[in-house]
């Protein structure tokens, strides 16, 4: 319903940020139900895909852009009491990929933004390096003028992109091939 409202009154919009996002610093088993997972996949998927929903055609009319999915480094690895949210993250960064191709057709890109910690209140309580928002936005800035999709805005974020996705662009263009070829 806000979602709804938002693209309503937001009709000259090219560039969409989905940042929000939800961690309850807790696995599934600390947790032992299902109600963090859930609130987390409210937010951190199902939100990321009705904004997606809701904007692309909007970004699309008005004569194409982007749209920025604010991922994680939780979407490539899980970690303690971090495991739920990882899984939403993960799911996120799928969303990304396939919604790039989803969108093509309307001159709108879809970009994933990885990142460790950011010095947020989401994370205050965690001591670890971190990250600012201002360094993010300034990476994430480089990374999109450059023509990246995919961009890790810090070190940690970087390197578990190359170890564990090392073949992943190859991966993803082999299935856009394929769908392409069944689109047709």
């Amino acid at each position: 319903k806000d979602i709804a409202a938002a693209s309503a009154v937001a009709n000259d919009v090219s560039f969409l940020v989905n940042n929000a996002g939800r961690l309850d610093q807790m696995s599934l088993g600390e947790a032992g139900d299902l109600s963090s997972l859930r609130g987390e996949m409210e937010v951190n998927v199902f939100g990321l895909a009705a904004m997606c929903l809701a904007f692309a055609p909007i970004i699309g009319r008005n004569g194409g852009g982007a749209i920025v999915n604010v991922l994680s480094a939780a979407s490539l690895v899980a970690v303690p009491h971090f495991g739920s949210y990882a899984a939403t993250k993960a799911a996120a960064m799928s969303l990304t990929h396939s919604l790039r191709w989803d969108f093509e057709a309307m001159d709108v890109s879809v970009i994933g933004i990885y990142a460790s910690l950011i010095d947020t209140g989401m994370v205050s309580n965690v001591s670890a390096p971190k990250t600012s928002p201002k360094d993010v936005v300034r990476r994430a800035f480089i990374g999109i003028e450059a023509g990246e999709v995919d961009i890790a805005v810090d070190e940690r974020s970087r390197t578990l992109r190359e170890k564990f996705h090392g073949g992943l662009e190859e991966h993803l263009a082999a299935a856009r091939e394929r769908a392409d070829a069944r689109r047709k």
